[in-house]
């Protein structure tokens, strides 16, 4: 894989008068709660790490907003995670496998993407830890305006409780 990622996970206390959702998500969502990957580039060796955190929550009448400190705002919608970048980017990420029987297809930046469910309650070992209950996200995507251009494509794990564990190019 071009990228490999080793999750730190921390879990601060839920945010007073709010309680946790129900049942461990693959996408938690808790003020206080961030990720740290170190990604670890496998040409050059050079570790970079990244620090994500949930910095504030806002409750609107359809669905609760919550705000990380790098200006992404992300919600929950229909058995999906939607991530809009400060720079506009939406990334969409299907994580209720029931409700997703085709990939879902969007645009972004000039991107024409598709996700979809590859496996689902399955484990994963990365980077020599083991996660239970992982759910596998594929991501194809192309340019727009290139239709005959075979697709990038990605997988992405989620573990329920943690969020994102791995990524592994295709």
């Amino acid at each position: 894989p071009a990228a490999q990622f080793e999750p730190e996970v921390g879990v601060a206390s839920v945010e007073e008068g709010h309680s946790a959702p129900a049942g461990p998500s693959y996408y938690p969502l808790e003020v206080g709660r961030y990720w740290v990957y170190r990604n670890k580039d496998s040409r050059s060796g050079i570790i970079t790490e990244v620090e994500r955190r949930i910095v504030r929550r806002e409750s609107r009448s359809d669905k609760d907003l919550f705000y990380f400190d790098d200006g992404t705002m992300v919600y929950r919608q229909e058995g999906k995670v939607f991530e809009i970048g400060g720079n506009g980017g939406v990334n969409v990420i299907p994580l209720d496998a029931a409700a997703l029987d085709e990939p879902y297809a969007y645009r972004s930046q000039g991107l024409y993407i598709e996700k979809s469910i590859g496996a689902v309650d399955t484990f994963l070992v990365w980077e020599g830890r083991r996660y239970e209950s992982c759910i596998e996200v594929v991501t194809r995507f192309r340019a727009l305006h290139q239709d005959v251009e075979e697709p990038h494509s990605y997988a992405t794990y989620y573990a329920r409780g943690i969020g994102r564990v791995g990524r592994e190019e295709r």
